[in-house]
């Protein structure tokens, strides 16, 4: 008999109450992708930090559980890992690929400019994806998902999961997992046991630096603000570097915001987002500047970050009160971010 996780009184999840879980995943290929094929890539002469990896995965991974119903009423469980990208970060997306011994595929969705990284074989994920996450555990709530994600690979090592009791624990795992589970599921499996999700007990060890630079490569923002008024004679020019998640991983930026003991935490809580920013020009200059230049993001981002000290250089030089200078402002402006190319 499997037990869920062992949750306290108040049905909390600890990093350190489900190690050694072990994993043994079925193959399986499900995803429908434009030009889906193998990728082999070259880029072997960098190799990503395993904390940076995780950090990009607190950002931009997924831990999936699909079920697949078969024409004689048995079922299919599909569980897999995946990071998607947008289609110019297909770089990081190989070096990615390489860090994990260029295991799984890389495929192409031309028609929404995406980019996807998928490891879905069972040896590929017994002895690459866990055994990382389980030396470099997830920082986020995303954690929550992985070790669900693990438990219900647990049952199927030991091929439990072809029997009605394991496909029932599996479903009662996966309405705690992510979104849960669909309305035709619900259909199918009318008195499965749903679970409440386990909440994350937060650790109070400092983030890996490799880590935060790799969070911060999937969800950070470099930014510039011109601000020109009618009134004024010259323009004010302000940037800054900035995070938002979802308030339930408020913590991290907590952790952040300590960590670099720098910039502000603001909550819009009708929209239940916490939002991490540093404006302050001195503190960028002398904290997050040398950060990210001895903790590189790697990802296209890490070109936002070299138009963003441009900027912060010409502020310091107080060229931004010329016009010549607020005109390469603007310039590079207008080619960070989604605008470039």
């Amino acid at each position: 008999m499997f037990k869920l996780p062992e949750m306290n009184l108040n049905n909390s999840l600890s990093k350190n109450s489900l190690l050694n879980l072990g994993s043994s995943i079925q193959s399986f290929n499900h995803y429908k992708f434009y030009n889906t094929r193998n990728y082999s890539t070259s880029c072997k002469t960098y190799k990503l930090k395993s904390w940076w990896v995780t950090g990009f995965a607190d950002g931009d991974s997924a831990f999936m559980l699909k079920l697949k119903k078969r024409t004689n009423f048995s079922w299919q469980i599909l569980p897999v890992f995946q990071i998607g990208l947008n289609i110019k970060d297909k770089d990081i997306i190989e070096k990615i690929k390489s860090y994990f011994n260029d295991k799984g595929i890389i495929s192409f969705d031309y028609k929404n400019n995406k980019v996807y990284f998928t490891i879905n074989k069972i040896k590929d994920l017994n002895d690459y994806i866990i055994p990382h996450f389980e030396s470099y555990p997830l920082q986020s709530e995303k954690f929550v998902d992985y070790k669900l994600w693990s438990e219900c690979v647990k049952i199927m090592i030991v091929k439990d999961h072809l029997k009605e009791s394991g496909l029932f624990r599996i479903l009662s795992l996966k309405t705690a997992l992510n979104k849960g589970i669909s309305q035709k599921l619900k259909e199918e499996f009318p008195n499965i046991v749903v679970l409440k999700r386990p909440e994350l007990n937060y650790s109070t060890d400092l983030l890996d630096n490799n880590w935060i630079a790799g969070f911060s490569a999937a969800e950070s923002s470099f930014s510039i603000t011109i601000s020109e008024k009618q009134d004024r004679k010259l323009s004010q020019v302000r940037a800054r570097f900035s995070i938002g998640l979802n308030h339930r991983d408020e913590h991290l930026l907590i952790k952040i915001k300590n960590q670099f003991n720098a910039g502000n935490l603001y909550s819009v809580n009708t929209a239940l987002i916490s939002n991490y920013e540093v404006g302050n020009l001195q503190e960028i200059k002398e904290k997050f500047i040398p950060f990210f230049d001895l903790y590189p993001l790697n990802n296209i981002k890490s070109q936002d970050f070299l138009d963003f000290k441009k900027v912060i250089n010409l502020i310091n030089n107080k060229e931004h009160l010329t016009e010549s200078g607020l005109l390469l402002i603007k310039e590079i402006k207008n080619n960070m971010n989604l605008r470039r190319k």
